[in-house]
Formats: C-alpha cells, structure tokens, sequence
C-alpha cells in the first residue's frame, strides 16, 4: 500500500514493493523530502510508479530503480514542485510517458544525477509535459523510447520549458524519433541547451533526429554541441 505523506523527511529508508492507483511506492500531497534511500520494485496502475507527488519533493542522494507505471512517470510523476539531486534513476519504465521522469509541474534535475536504462513511450528518461524543467550537471544514457511513436529516447518535451546546462546525453535510442531529445511542435514551449552540454551518440531512424528532433524552438549556445540535428534548424545564442 503506498504511504500518503504530508510533510516528513524520510532518510536511510528502503521503500519497495508497493503498488497503487497512483504512487505505487509513495503519494505525496505535502512536503516530503527523501535523502539516502532507494525507492524500487514498485508499480502504480496509473501514474507514479515510484512516486506521485503534486506537493514538494526534494530528492537527494538516492536511488529510484525498476519502479513502473501503468501510465505515466514510472520513477516520479510530478505535479508540483520537485528537485531531484545527486540521485540515480535506472531500470524504471512507463507504459506511456517518461519511463524516469513525468514532469507536469516544476522540476530540476542537479548536481550529478544519472537517468539510466529507463524506457517509456514518449520520453524514455523524462517527459516534460507542459511544466518548467531544468537539467543541470547531469547525465542521461540509455534510456529508450520504443513503440509505433517512440519518441524522445532521452527526453521528450512536449509543451514545457527545457533547459539543459552542463550536462550529457548520451547512447539513448528512439525507435521513432528524437534519439536524444524531441521537441514537439508548438510556440508554448522552447528548449534551451547550453553551459558545454553534449548531445551526442545516440540514435533514431535517419532523418528523425539521432540526438535532437526539433519540431518547435531550439536555443543552443556556441560552448555545446548537438552531433545531429534534424527539423528545425537551432537558434544561436
């Protein structure tokens, strides 16, 4: 049974096994911060695999692995406000959308964080739907998007606000597009990749985007690098 928190620390904990509607490992309406402590092994039906939380959730120092949602965010779905650092996320899967992380709120991503062997539908490390997400000193590496619109291996954003800076993406696959990134088409949303960022080695079908798919507004600064580009072509910045 998944544990509804309100305002709690939990450290040194390992939550496993549980299942629900949603939250399968933890539900969160409050304020809940997890530090040292794996979350793993836990299935919602619907949302949350590991965790649902449309409170505030800070994340550090963790580990979320082989949690699953029936449909979304099969490490956390977030929406709320969440901050996830110095954490890994490996082995989680969703059957829709972001198999690490479902983000329709605000959510960052920090200080050497690792999304590994996650897969889902759309966005196979994370999906930002119509949230804010920031991705900073950080690695993505073979997550995977697969299915008839596997799209976005690493990340896949739909309508939200990206920014990557600093960070890797690497050896992520899309059996459709976007093998790194896809950008869906849209004027609500823009991605952002900058601070030395490295979108590079991974794959998709020719045309579609090896690292990047960019339907939509794409921002790149001269430090970065993105290996192939296809769609729309980059702004400089």
């Amino acid at each position: 049974v998944a544990k509804t928190v309100r305002a709690v620390t939990l450290s040194g904990l390992t939550i496993s096994n549980g299942s629900a509607f949603v939250g399968g490992g933890i539900l969160n309406h409050g304020t809940l911060t997890i530090s040292n402590s794996s979350v793993s092994n836990n299935t919602a039906n619907n949302d949350g695999g590991g965790i649902y939380s449309d409170g505030v959730l800070t994340v550090s120092s963790s580990t979320l692995s082989m949690n699953y949602a029936g449909f979304s965010g099969g490490g956390i779905s977030n929406f709320g406000k969440l901050a996830v650092s110095g954490s890994t996320l490996s082995g989680n899967s969703a059957a829709q959308g972001g198999g690490g992380i479902e983000n329709q709120g605000t959510a960052t991503v920090t200080s050497g964080s690792t999304l590994s062997g996650n897969s889902a539908v759309q966005g196979g490390g994370i999906y930002d739907g119509s949230g804010t997400l920031m991705v900073s000193g950080s690695t993505l590496s073979g997550n995977s998007a697969i299915g008839p619109y596997g799209e976005g291996g690493g990340i896949y954003n739909y309508h939200g606000v990206l920014t990557v800076s600093g960070s890797t993406l690497s050896g992520n696959v899309a059996s459709s597009s976007g093998g790194g990134i896809y950008v869906s088409v849209g004027v609500y949303g823009t991605v952002t990749v900058k601070n030395s960022s490295k979108i590079t080695g991974n794959t998709a079908p020719v045309g579609f985007g090896a690292d990047v798919y960019n339907r939509g507004v794409l921002y790149l600064d001269s430090s970065s690098t993105i290996g192939i580009l296809d769609g729309n072509p980059a702004v400089p910045i």
